[in-house]
């Protein structure tokens, strides 16, 4: 077909791929620094970390290896930012990590405002999916 012409596809700004990897990278590099600053609060035993945990019914022998997963998570992001599949099951990874964290939420009948974290880190997790996707 001639140039201009419709294809019937939608057509996409031809910088449309470089603006969903700027997003992605945003979206990653912000996962990464919640994960590991969470992980650490975990490894430490930092007290609102174990009154989050304790609120939630999470047996205190479990938050450091809560810590590894987010440790495990962020190092997927990393690794992700230069191969496209690792992206994709990472960013898959953070969405079931951060859905299980406000169902949990959910299940105690915690407050809202101790939902809203874990709700707009899932919020984030699937936007990155949703790059990875679309990239």
């Amino acid at each position: 077909m001639a140039a201009g012409t419709r294809t019937g596809r939608s057509e996409q700004p031809a910088d449309y791929g470089a603006l969903v990897n700027i997003v992605a990278l945003v979206l990653a590099v912000l996962l990464v620094v919640i994960c590991l600053a969470t992980a650490v609060a975990d490894f430490r035993s930092d007290p609102r970390a174990l009154e989050v945990t304790d609120r939630l019914a999470i047996p205190r022998s479990a938050v450091r290896s809560l810590g590894v997963i987010k440790v495990v998570l962020a190092i997927g992001l990393l690794v992700g930012m230069a191969t496209g599949a690792v992206a994709f099951v990472a960013g898959v990874a953070l969405t079931f990590y951060f859905l299980f964290a406000v169902v949990a939420h959910v299940r105690v009948k915690d407050t809202l405002a101790n939902t809203v974290p874990a709700f707009v880190c899932l919020v984030l997790s699937a936007l990155y999916l949703l790059t990875t996707v679309a990239a």
